[in-house]
């Protein structure tokens, strides 16, 4: 235990003064200290793998003496931090010695003695306190604040004895004591003896150098190497700490080697503090190497830092600008782009000096027209704490024949203020503009050269501004920010090309689509269009046709097909080409392309290429002389017509199918004689057509069947939503893909279009079926009056048939009785009427209710279709009753 307070002198059992405070203090600590090595190098002995309990130990013996107390004199401080500086290396020394993961001779040598654990790293998650770097570093930091207590101290205090009491002073009794001949001495030589002892500054520094370069060693080994800002920092730190340890001690080489590679990572990650502290040293080693241009860059980096390093900002510009005074015509080159030149090894904002000055810049446009002047926007500041009076101002170009200087834009960069010029360029032919730098020139002569990058159209990055701060409002609206060079090669055609698209066109029909190429400035020779088709993905479409087609549907190729003439023979093939020819400069050139759809999907795309080769270019620009322009237009189609059919014979009947068991079900029974009523709607938007010929057909192929309508004049034309009622023979038995062939013509149309609409009605059988259900009801129902509504079933086979019959939705009726019924259908035209009686509840259209018979011996079910239970609900009497008294 560290107690006393600073009074006298400890007394003995007979009153004789033996040691003062500050000796008994010592004598406590050197006791603690053997003690501790003791129970350290035990345990360690016995848990090689497991240092916890010798590192809590560790802890509690440095907190017991790590503070020296008030009353302990100064001249006392060296001894105390000699002492805490040689606790901390020799438990480095022990871990270092006795766990697997320490690395040293020793501890190899025991694993191969088997005495030993096997080399390993340290347990995963492992605490710091487990590695020996860790306790190295402590040593370091301790040796350090022993220098600096040395530095202070008098060596010659307490030795007024001279050289012979000095000798006469040896090791007393106990451990940590001196004494003189049999006697006690006093604190004050005491002190005087240890610190006349003391090594000196350059031994202590030395010391330093070791115990650091130690625990960078064990920490690159044994750190976990995570990539997280402490361990940046933990590394960083030791190196800086090595490389003041080499400067201190005279070796400037190996001190510029460590500040070199230590002061990017202050300057990646912005520890602005921990970077002031590494350039001040760099600026030593610099000035030693009587480097000044490296004197100079580091002065101005340290001024340009600010902040929390502005008590050396001041002073540092001070350095700076009397160095520039002595560095006449010096240049110093500052990389301001995302990216280092070719050929420089420094650029972006990490370079050392990217923020003592800002430059951005851009040209209003990335493309441009020999000829034609464009603006180059720049804008710069000094982030210096001075006012830098400018000389002139220079703007560096990869062809130097865009090189441009004034000495008007910019006169003085004051602190921490944009200034913003334009220097007006002209392209010309052959001559690639890409500006590269900005040199300003201070009226001492010294030249700041700005480094605006690759001028590869990549945004500069603006970390580097304040939060404060903004760029000029000039710079923001006036230019396109990092765009360093102009594409020549890449100027835009002063040329137009339009594709006249007048709406959807309608399946079938052939519609013209009118182009025309305008120059705006520029010709072009043997110039040719290119037109191409692209469709839509068929997949994902979702569009409603009704299945309605054209004559062209069943030929062979695209659903969409360029055409030269109005005529279907005159189909484009691929790729091919319009033939424009030469269109001078202000000249016009208009043509036509015809479309024709011969299958409904998703929209196509048109792509309209116009190529040729300007006009008038001169031989030697070096320029790619051809020269395209490309426009898209999206066409689309539609039906002309929407149809719906209806058989009008016996359209309550319907039959069950046996002969496609996977498809069996209810369809229409119907015989000869029986007649389909067709409506057609007109469904093209804002088109008049004129329908001149009807023809029901059977099958698409129409090469069998009979004209039902003909009008040679075109007959009446509708618009759109206009229907026309169209009645054919329908023939029992018939094929599913019976269809109305209509030929129909629009007003200001090429000429008359044939359209397939196919009767969409289920297949008929022929002949006799197994069973048929009829559902019959009264031709007049009134709301309110109950009727009967009977279920025929009929059987046709020679066996009889077991049915159930049975209700399934009867919404807006009010039953009475029972909702289902098994019933057995005689044999051989058989036939069972099943009745049910219901009450309508509200007048108007309604649905009788939803039926479904199963088929019990032929496993199948009927469900009459929607269109068989649709029927008109008259008036009831209490209805009209109440509508005569309102």
């Amino acid at each position: 235990r560290d107690g006393d307070a600073a009074g006298g002198a400890k007394n003995t059992a007979g009153g004789a003064e033996t040691f003062g405070p500050v000796q008994a203090r010592f004598e406590r600590m050197a006791v603690a200290e053997r003690l501790h090595y003791k129970l350290c190098a035990l345990h360690l002995t016995l848990n090689p793998g497991d240092p916890g309990m010798c590192v809590a130990q560790m802890r509690a013996h440095h907190d017991a003496f790590r503070r020296p107390p008030g009353w302990l004199p100064p001249a006392a401080l060296p001894r105390h931090w000699s002492w805490v500086a040689r606790q901390h290396r020799a438990f480095a020394e022990l871990l270092s010695q006795r766990t697997p993961w320490g690395g040293s001779a020793s501890a190899a040598a025991g694993a191969a003695a088997g005495t030993m654990p096997l080399p390993s790293p340290p347990p995963p998650n492992a605490p710091m306190t487990y590695l020996p770097g860790f306790w190295y570093h402590a040593a370091a930091n301790a040796t350090e604040r022993l220098r600096r207590a040395a530095e202070s101290v008098d060596v010659d205090e307490g030795n007024s004895g001279g050289d012979g009491a000095a000798a006469a002073v040896v090791d007393g009794k106990y451990v940590g004591t001196f004494a003189r001949g049999d006697g006690p001495i006093t604190d004050a030589e005491y002190l005087g003896h240890v610190n006349a002892r003391l090594p000196s500054a350059p031994e202590l520094v030395k010391t330093s150098i070791e115990l650091l370069t130690k625990a960078h060693d064990h920490f690159k080994r044994t750190a976990p190497k995570d990539g997280s800002a402490g361990s940046a920092r933990l590394f960083a730190s030791i190196v800086a700490r090595l490389a003041r340890g080499y400067l201190l001690a005279g070796d400037f080489a190996s001190s510029k080697r460590l500040f070199d590679s230590v002061a990017p990572v202050y300057r990646r990650e912005g520890w602005d503090d921990l970077l002031g502290g590494v350039l001040m040293g760099m600026k030593d080693c610099a000035r030693h190497a009587k480097s000044n241009s490296e004197y100079l860059e580091i002065c101005l980096e340290i001024a340009a830092l600010g902040g929390t390093s502005a008590s050396n900002a001041v002073a540092a510009m001070a350095a700076a600008q009397a160095a520039m005074e002595d560095a006449n015509g010096t240049e110093v080159t500052i990389g301001m782009g995302t990216t280092p030149r070719s050929g420089h090894s420094s650029g972006g904002d990490d370079h050392p000096l990217a923020r003592a000055m800002h430059c951005v810049a851009g040209f209003g446009a990335s493309h441009a027209v020999p000829g034609e002047p464009i603006e180059l926007t720049v804008a710069v500041r000094s982030c210096l704490p001075a006012t830098l009076p400018v000389k002139s101002v220079t703007a560096v170009f990869g062809d130097g024949l865009y090189d441009w200087t004034s000495e008007d834009a910019v006169s003085e960069l004051p602190a921490r203020t944009w200034r913003v010029f334009v220097v007006k360029v002209t392209p010309a032919w052959g001559q690639p503009v890409n500006v590269v730098a900005l040199v300003l020139t201070l009226a001492n002569g010294v030249r700041f050269r700005l480094e605006l990058g690759d001028g590869d159209r990549e945004s500069p990055r603006r970390g580097w501004l304040a939060p404060d701060e903004r760029l000029p409002a000039a710079v923001n609206s006036g230019c396109n920010l990092g765009v360093h060079s102009l594409n020549l090669r890449a100027a835009p055609l002063k040329m137009s090309l339009s594709v006249n698209v007048d709406g959807p066109a309608l399946l079938g029909e052939v519609t013209a689509l009118p182009l025309a190429v305008v120059s705006t400035g520029d010709g072009l020779d043997d110039a040719e269009l290119v037109l191409t088709v692209k469709e839509g993905d068929k997949a994902g479409s979702t569009r409603e046709n009704g299945g309605i087609r054209s004559v062209e549907a069943s030929a062979p190729g695209p659903d969409v097909v360029l055409l030269r003439a109005p005529d279907s023979q005159s189909a484009m093939q691929p790729r091919e080409s319009i033939a424009v020819g030469n269109v001078s400069a202000g000249g016009t050139w208009r043509g036509k392309v015809y479309v024709l759809w011969r299958r409904l999907g998703p929209p196509a795309t048109l792509v309209a290429e116009l190529r040729g080769v300007r006009s008038g270019l001169p031989a030697e620009s070096g320029v790619e002389a051809n020269a395209a322009l490309e426009m898209v237009a999206e066409l689309s189609a539609r039906a002309p017509f929407t149809s719906t059919h209806r058989v009008l014979s016996a359209y309550r009947t319907f039959a069950l199918v046996l002969d496609e068991p996977a498809s069996a079900g209810t369809v229409e029974h119907a015989s000869d004689g029986d007649v389909t009523a067709s409506t057609v709607s007109v469904a093209a938007a804002g088109s008049i057509l004129a329908v001149d010929s009807v023809r029901a057909t059977k099958g698409f192929k129409g090469d069998e069947g009979a004209i039902v309508r003909n009008e040679q004049n075109g007959g009446v034309e509708l618009g759109e939503g206009d229907e026309f009622l169209q009645l054919w023979p329908h023939w029992a038995g018939g094929d599913a893909k019976d269809a109305l062939n209509v030929t129909w013509r629009r007003r200001g149309g090429f000429g008359p279009v044939q359209s397939v609409l196919p009767a969409s009605r289920s297949r008929v059988p022929g002949g006799k079926v197994p069973l048929t259900v009829t559902l019959e009801c009264p031709p007049r129902l009134y709301a309110g009056a109950p009727f009967q509504m009977e279920v025929r079933c009929r059987n046709d086979t020679s066996t009889p048939q077991a049915l159930t019959v049975r209700v399934v939705d009867h919404a807006g009726f009010v039953y009475s009785g029972a909702r289902s019924a098994d019933v057995t259908v005689d044999p051989d035209g058989g036939q069972t009427h099943v009745p049910f009686t219901l009450t309508t509840v509200d007048s108007g259209e309604t649905l009788l209710p939803d039926l479904e018979i199963t088929a019990k011996g032929f496993g199948a079910q009927l469900r009459l279709p929607r269109e068989s239970r649709e029927l008109y609900v008259l008036p009831g009497e209490r209805q009209q009753a109440a509508t005569a008294v309102v």
